[in-house]
């Protein structure tokens, strides 16, 4: 054995018996499975100490060691090849582990039991299981995918969803695919009432990466993880009066969708267990493993109106690497969607302020023929190219390599409001557009990850995992056909406004072990983390930023004011995490788990955050859970150090405002410190279950209070307050970001789903899923002393629109039922999807506060699939059938813009798109 494999062994020759002859017959099967079979019927015990397997006679070994075994085996596919991620579960209970790259599992047990064997893509099936045998077990593919485990919120060994102790939802590629969205964030919008985003046009950052949000927080409280490891933030901050305002999102859309096989929601907080951000929950992305072949997949449409035409084509090809469980994955898509536009005919001035000046010169320079729309309001077209690839490869019979990279390139090309002619007006330029422009904002975000990793199962049973990963996002900007009026004739139209680059390194390493009793089993789980960050802003043109000689006009490009060399940043942070996690289960009844997780940070110090959870089996098929934690969000860099110039239009005027840094050393004089993690506390109750065979349930209800919780203030007008004036006296008004807010969110969430897999050829499954939440705000925090003297008038550092985004602007009820039949070669689906009321608030100037309520509405959607071969698929979906729209904003708000944004764009609902239709196509191979 040494000749064949890597293995050096030590022993007593006479104490083992060496001379005792046995054969062993094995081919392409791990060293482990024939060292087991070799040594056990010897009484043999191997272990494996400093690279050497050291060899002793068992009877000599403690009577706890020796009585310890183990069921171990193989699963394989129909070819013969290894299937890795198969989850075995002993029947009857929720004891499970899954197989390794070489398709090998080893389970602890000491009586004979029924196995359950599954994978998602091949059908379940069930082994009898001895001690001391090893099985293979064959796995037939299937073409219906349902959800049968989640990884994410244990570091145990997978459980079925129901089984947890936690609420876990897992969306399979299937049912992403079935929304007939094109990308993920989207499709998660259609396939999860838990989670809501937005594409809507004129938003500022928002344009280039959609806000994902979770049970109604904002989307830096949710973490995004990606085969388990953190993925990293983009680059740009939200300060557009939308959902989101002053966070940083996760950018979904770099992913491509068909490099998924699921995708597992966490409704629990879980900063105890993966760390800052986790207050809503977490996402994480399951990356697909494709052992041979791949697919094709091609999708072509537009909307009703004819507009917003799309293509999107992907490849997904797998092989191995020429050793038993080795396995390479390739993913690459191309998209490019068209915009649409939802302005109304225009209704404003261009020329003059008074209508009948306005109309003599319209008229007389023939330009503007009524009616006509100077704006383009909807989704933003872009152009999308991305790659993906996922390594595996076993060093020997202990150690197995893995690497993960993603890339995306996206430029996506927005647009501003339109800016009048009238010569009056601080951001017209008759000079160079004598007829007014709206300004074209053209935007480039790239998007890199690499993740190095190896993993290593010891003889004791221990699980090693040692990564270092990286991450980048950058974001070039771009302001387009239009001018810096402050310039005047002598204004560019075209500027690069600058670039905004976020990056992180993490070097991680994570021990777990299940230890196994006959009526416990606990599984320890020890981890490190250590991240460092970098934040930077780089400068763009000079005439983006400057202030030209026209005092009377606004300075830097109009519609986005480009980075000046004074606003240029380059901040670092570093931070350690050290974690511990114990989760137990006694009697296959009880199940509880305690996680501890201590964070220090360079910047704003240290924290510690835990959590307890736990499930109790009334009996095989109710089970009650609940969990109580405690845990944070450090603020981001962006948070921490942008200090950028944003031009916003709020109420029909366009308002240039400076971010201040809560660095800035004049923030202390004015009482604000620097801004410090948010702290939450989070308790979850629910049951879950099997109703019938046929039929599962989950019902669960949560509370989230959130402490310290960061805003970005109102606008603050520097001739207003004294205190401004003597420390910003070169501004005109500021934002800054502060922890002003507690808050508290309340919710429940509900599933229930029939499926019917019985027959070899029919398929049925039906759901219905429903999630309640709201959020309040709970105290406001006086404004600080210093800040206040000098003005008699109370300040407000949150107004009633702030108060709003956080209250009101996201649906609290969305409701999802949907239903997949499968005959032969036939499938039809249909899904109905509600999503609730909103309410939008905007303060027009020198007038009262406006609001308006948007109604919940109900989009219905119908897919229609024909599979002739096992090849080829072909899939009609018909999206949003009704043709049915957000409500419209009233003509006499001041938010409909003149007709510019008929729907709301600062409340998140869905798109005002109208209905579409779109022609799929997929080729295995």
């Amino acid at each position: 054995m040494e000749k064949l494999t890597s293995a050096r062994f030590l022993y007593n020759p006479d104490a083992i018996g060496v001379r005792r002859k046995v054969s062993v017959r094995a081919h392409q099967e791990p060293l482990r499975l024939v060292l087991d079979r070799l040594f056990r019927p010897l009484s043999i015990h191997y272990e494996l100490v400093r690279g050497q397997l050291v060899l002793t006679v068992a009877d000599s070994l403690p009577p706890a060691t020796v009585q310890e075994t183990f069921f171990r085996g193989m699963v394989k596919n129909a070819k013969g090849e290894p299937i890795s991620d198969a989850f075995i579960r002993i029947k009857g209970s929720s004891q499970g582990t899954t197989t390794q790259a070489d398709g090998s599992y080893q389970l602890p047990g000491s009586e004979p039991v029924t196995l359950l064997v599954s994978h998602l893509g091949y059908q379940a099936t069930q082994v009898m299981a001895k001690p001391g045998l090893v099985p293979t077990v064959i796995l037939s593919e299937r073409t219906v995918v349902l959800p049968e485990l989640a990884i994410v919120g244990s570091f145990a060994s997978p459980r079925l969803s129901l089984d947890r102790a936690v609420p876990v939802d897992v969306v399979t590629s299937v049912q992403l695919q079935a929304t007939g969205q094109l990308e993920l964030a989207q499709q998660l919008q259609f396939a999860s009432p838990t989670v809501q985003t937005l594409k809507t046009g004129i938003n500022g950052v928002a344009n280039y990466a959609d806000p994902v949000t979770l049970r109604g927080l904002a989307p830096d409280q949710v973490l995004v993880l990606v085969d388990g490891k953190r993925r990293h933030p983009f680059s740009g901050i939200n300060l557009n009066q939308t959902v989101g305002l002053g966070t940083v999102t996760t950018d979904l859309n770099t992913i491509p969708t068909l490099a998924l096989e699921r995708v597992e929601i966490l409704r629990d907080g879980a900063a105890a267990q993966y760390g800052s951000d986790a207050i809503a929950g977490i996402i994480n992305l399951v990356l697909r493993k494709e052992t041979q072949g791949g697919l094709i997949r091609s999708s072509v449409g537009s909307t009703s109106r004819g507009d917003g035409a799309f293509f999107t084509t992907g490849l997904r090809w797998g092989t191995g690497l020429g050793k038993t469980g080795s396995n390479l994955t390739l993913s690459l898509q191309v998209q490019s969607l068209g915009v649409t536009n939802r302005s109304d005919a225009y209704t404003g001035r261009i020329y003059a302020s008074d209508s009948t000046t306005d109309n003599r010169i319209r008229q007389n320079r023939g330009v503007w023929q009524p009616p006509f729309r100077v704006g383009v309001y909807g989704s933003n077209g872009s152009t999308t190219a991305q790659g993906l690839y996922k390594v595996s490869y076993p060093i020997n019979a202990r150690w197995t390599a893995y690497q993960t990279g993603t890339y995306s390139n996206k430029y996506v090309v927005a647009y501003g409001f339109f800016r009048n002619a009238i010569p009056e007006n601080a951001n017209s330029n008759p000079g160079v557009y004598p007829d007014g422009y709206t300004p074209e904002l053209p935007g480039r975000t790239v998007d890199f990850s690499q993740v190095v990793g190896l993993s290593r199962q010891t003889p004791q049973g221990w699980q090693w995992d040692f990564s270092g990963s990286y991450g980048s996002n950058r974001l070039d900007l771009w302001a387009n056909r239009t001018s810096n009026p402050s310039l005047g004739a002598a204004s560019p139209t075209d500027f690069y406004v600058g670039r905004s680059v976020f990056a992180h390194t993490l070097v991680d390493a994570t021990a777990t072990r299940l230890f196994h009793t006959p009526n416990t089993s606990w599984n320890v789980a020890l981890g490190s983390q250590v991240r460092r960050s970098v934040f930077q802003l780089r400068a763009g043109d000079a005439a983006a930023s400057e202030q030209g000689p026209l005092l009377n006009k606004a300075p830097g490009a109009s519609g986005r004011p480009g980075i000046a060399q004074t606003d240029e940043v380059r901040a670092f942070r570093s931070n350690l995490g050290l974690y511990a996690d114990v989760e137990g289960e006694w009697k296959k009844r009880i199940l509880g788990s305690m996680a501890l997780r201590l964070a220090s940070y360079s910047d704003f110090g240290s924290n510690l955050s835990g959590k307890t959870s736990a499930r109790y089996r009334i009996n095989s098929g109710l089970s009650v859970r609940g969990s109580a934690n405690r845990g944070f969000r450090a603020p981001s860099l962006q948070q921490n150090f942008n200090r950028l110039v944003t031009s916003t239009v709020q109420a029909g005027s366009i308002a240039l405002t400076r971010q201040i840094s809560s660095q800035d050393p004049r923030m202390a004089q004015l009482g604000f410190p620097p801004i410090q993690a948010e702290k939450s506390w989070n308790y979850t109750l629910g049951i879950a279950g099997e109703i019938l065979p046929s039929f599962t349930f989950a019902l669960d209800a949560y509370q989230i209070s959130i402490r310290d919780r960061i805003i970005l203030s109102d606008r603050l007008f520097v001739t207003s307050i004294a205190s401004l004036q003597r420390w910003f006296p070169e501004l005109t008004e500021i934002r800054l970001f502060t922890n002003q807010l507690s808050t508290q969110t309340n919710g429940i969430d509900a599933q229930l789903t029939y499926s019917n897999n019985r027959k070899k050829n029919n398929f049925l499954r039906v759901s219905a899923i429903f999630s309640f939440n709201q959020t309040r705000i709970t105290r406001i925090k006086p404004t600080p002393a210093a800040f206040q003297e000098g003005t008699a008038s109370a300040i407000s550092l949150i107004d009633t629109i702030g108060r709003g985004l956080i209250e009101t602007a996201q649906p609290r009820e969305k409701f999802i039922i949907s239903g997949e039949y499968r005959h032969y070669h036939w499938s039809w689906s249909v899904r109905a999807t509600y999503i609730g009321a909103v309410t939008g608030w905007i303060k027009p100037l020198n007038q009262p506060y406006e609001w308006q309520t948007f109604r919940g509405k109900t989009l219905f959607d119908v897919t229609i699939e024909y599979t002739p071969t096992r090849h080829w698929q072909f899939s009609l979906m018909g999206l949003n059938l009704l043709n049915t729209y957000p409500d419209r904003i009233l003509s006499s708000q001041a938010a409909y813009s003149n007709g510019q944004t008929p729907y709301p764009r600062n409340v998140s609902q869905f798109p005002a798109n109208g209905a579409s239709a779109q022609l799929q196509v997929a080729y295995r191979f």
